[in-house]
């Protein structure tokens, strides 16, 4: 252990000391929480707060006090407000009794009604928890490797700017080089000189915000006006100087930001020049030398993904093959982003929580809440990609992205011609170029340097790094087969520690309800390995892939690609629709309806004659004759029979006489009526 000098900085939130007792020669190890150029605020390692002079501290330096330097100076262990602390105690609460009330089986119904009913007597809640939302906080707590910083709030959203993207990082890049500063500006100068920067460029000031719009952006940034109305100018300015402490940080690695930026730039496939999509880059800048911790890029369809996020983390921690960028690595304390679907996501949360990673969530939409990596991405734009062939400019207005129909047409670069001008401009011109926010107009590479010479131990690496940097991103939990291993998005991954593992875990009460189901991550990126986890010891494995075609860092779209090369894509079958008043279609139709009656009448007579030759052959072994045969006329004495039989069934023809016939004695007198016809319209009535 080495003493840090006797000054102000030493009592900075995030110091560690240990404090001799009065009556004892035990250390007692303090964190300062809170401090301000009087008094701090310690906590003790059971939780407990106590006050201090600075002057008094100082004076113990070297005889009751000394300063811990084997960690960095901000604690990598995550902090917690009171009001978190509680919300996470509350919610142990719940999940310790679930787990008691049945350990295999924690979601069970019967198991929530009894943990509900015994964790309202402890906290005695008023409104306790659903059992949906117990079993919600059980399964989060088990998905992380039972980490409780998992059961934090993950923040909310934001809404959209009316104005445009160019017009906001303008401010935003006003905001940090003149309030978030050592002398700032007052909030009408700092709207001045957003005129003056606005009207250089070629805006109007009908495209600018109005004064009262800028200083609302600086209010959210500072948060006092609140303490102005209730405890006075005085409180409020010392609140303002608190709320500065938030972007003042004192050393590297102390608060790292994570943002991403869509580039609408169209980027070729490296071997087959085919066009492959835009680009995004997600960025990790340190905030205390304003370097470039690392970078991830997504080309082609979809979003920001949690394999995208997992990869610039890595990137940023672990040291890199790049000249004059290899040493701008470590762990950082304070990962700052957004509540994008990416950050706040169970895989990334479990991810940051294993490593020991604090994470600060941030609305959307509030580019002010991130203001050094927004800042960063103006100067990127402006140095840099404009300079790119094949550029198209910002795409996002109002909020929305949308990407312009013509990056196709204007596509020019490959992917690696991409990342190498990328990485050139942030090692070659941005580190080395002197910035506005450091002081003396220093460079990011020295600043970096210097920390890192002045203070060796701030740079530190996870103890686990080959799990770091396998790490998959995603998590699943599938189940796990005796000989065949588990399933994970149609690919098959298997292992012969995988088979001990079944037999140690077939007998457990744990799984006595459930199938076999183990922790795994995984990535898209690479389908080649992946990682699982055992249920109890959590002890994990690389469980490779059994398709002998896939190789360890092949993707998920190279794998498709490469099926699709071989059988080639799957072709929707189109509909031939005829016109209705086309009668060829009716006879090709009537024709080929034909053509099946005549093959069926064909197949039908040729099953009956050799029926009938089969009967034949038969009755001819007995000796009996074939009633059934036809008879041919005109051969052997049955011909002249039939036709005698004829000649005697035929019938007789009547004879005709010429005689004259008798005549017919009239006996009654028949009395001749004229006939009259019917007018038309009379009525024939009957007589009765």
């Amino acid at each position: 252990m080495q003493a840090l000098a006797t000054t102000y900085a030493s009592f900075t939130p995030g110091t560690r000391f240990n404090l001799k007792g009065e009556n004892s020669d035990e250390y007692v190890h303090y964190l300062i929480v809170l401090s301000d150029s009087k008094t701090v605020v310690a906590e003790r390692e059971n939780g407990e707060r106590e006050p201090f002079h600075v002057c008094v501290l100082q004076g113990l330096i070297g005889e009751k006090l000394e300063f811990v330097r084997n960690e960095p100076v901000v604690p990598v262990i995550p902090l917690m407000t009171d009001i978190q602390r509680a919300q996470v105690e509350r919610k142990m609460i719940y999940i310790n009794c679930a787990i008691e009330a049945n350990p295999s089986a924690p979601t069970a119904k019967k198991s929530g009604l009894l943990a509900r009913a015994k964790a309202m007597g402890i906290t005695g809640d008023k409104y306790p928890a659903g059992l949906s939302t117990i079993n919600g906080w059980v399964k989060k707590y088990n998905d992380n490797l039972k980490s409780q910083m998992a059961l934090l709030s993950q923040g909310g959203r934001g809404r959209n700017s009316k104005f445009c993207s160019n017009i906001v990082e303008l401010a935003d890049t006003v905001i940090v080089d003149c309030i978030l500063c050592s002398e700032p500006y007052t909030c009408i100068e700092a709207y001045e000189i957003l005129k003056v920067e606005a009207l250089k460029v070629g805006y109007e000031e009908k495209d600018l915000p109005c004064a009262s719009t800028f200083a609302n952006w600086v209010s959210d940034l500072k948060y006092y006006d609140v303490v102005e109305a209730q405890c006075g100018r005085t409180v409020r300015d010392f609140e303002s100087r608190q709320m500065m402490k938030i972007f003042e940080c004192s050393s590297i690695l102390a608060r790292v930001e994570f943002d991403a930026v869509h580039i609408q730039i169209g980027l070729l496939d490296d071997e087959t020049h085919e066009y492959l999509g835009s680009v995004i880059v997600m960025m990790a800048i340190d905030v205390f030398s304003r370097c470039i911790l690392g970078y991830s890029l997504h080309v082609g369809q979809g979003g920001e993904t949690v394999e995208l996020t997992v990869e610039c983390m890595q990137h940023a921690v672990m040291p890199k093959k790049r000249k004059n960028w290899e040493k701008i690595c470590g762990k950082m304390s304070m990962a700052v982003c957004d509540a994008g679907a990416a950050f706040v996501s169970d895989h990334f949360l479990s991810y940051l929580a294993h490593f020991k990673i604090n994470r600060l969530t941030t609305a959307v939409k509030k580019p002010f809440r991130k203001p050094f990596i927004e800042s960063f991405f103006r100067t990127l734009r402006i140095q840099h990609l404009s300079k790119l062939p094949g550029y198209l400019g910002s795409a996002r207005f109002k909020g929305v992205f949308t990407e312009k129909s013509n990056l196709k047409k204007e596509a020019t670069l490959t992917v690696s011609e991409f990342r190498e001008s990328l990485e050139e401009y942030i090692c070659d011109h941005y580190h080395m170029n002197s910035h506005n926010g450091l002081r003396n107009n220093r460079t990011p590479f020295n600043v970096w340097n210097k920390s890192v010479s002045d203070a060796p131990g701030l740079v530190s690496f996870p103890e686990d790094t080959d799990l770091f940097t396998s790490w998959g991103g995603r998590v699943k939990h599938p189940k796990l087969h005796q000989n065949r291993g588990f399933t994970v998005n149609t690919h098959r991954y298997n292992a012969p520690i995988l088979q001990d593992w079944y037999s140690e875990l077939k007998g457990n009460p744990m799984f006595k309800d459930k199938g076999l189901e183990i922790q795994v991550s995984y990535s898209n990126l690479n389908i080649g390995h992946i990682i699982a986890f055992h249920p109890i010891s959590y002890e994990w494995i690389f469980v490779p892939n059994t398709n002998q075609r896939i190789y360890d860092g092949m993707s998920e779209l190279e794998y498709k690609s490469m099926l699709d090369n071989e059988i080639g894509p799957s072709h929707k079958k189109k509909r031939n629709v005829y016109d209705a008043h086309n009668n060829t279609a009716i006879q090709n139709a009537i024709g080929r309806k034909n053509s099946v009656k005549s093959e069926e009448a064909k197949l039908k007579a040729k099953k009956k004659s050799l029926a009938t030759k089969e009967k034949a052959e038969k009755l001819k072994k007995q000796g009996k004759e074939d009633l059934t045969k036809p008879v041919e006329l005109g051969k052997g004495n049955l011909a002249g029979k039939l036709a005698s039989l004829a000649n005697q069934n035929k019938p007789k023809e009547k004879e005709v006489h010429d005689e004259p016939s008798p005549s017919v004695e009239v006996d009654t007198q028949v009395e001749v009526t004229e006939h009259k016809t019917r007018k038309k319209g009379s009525r024939i009535r009957a007589k009765f």
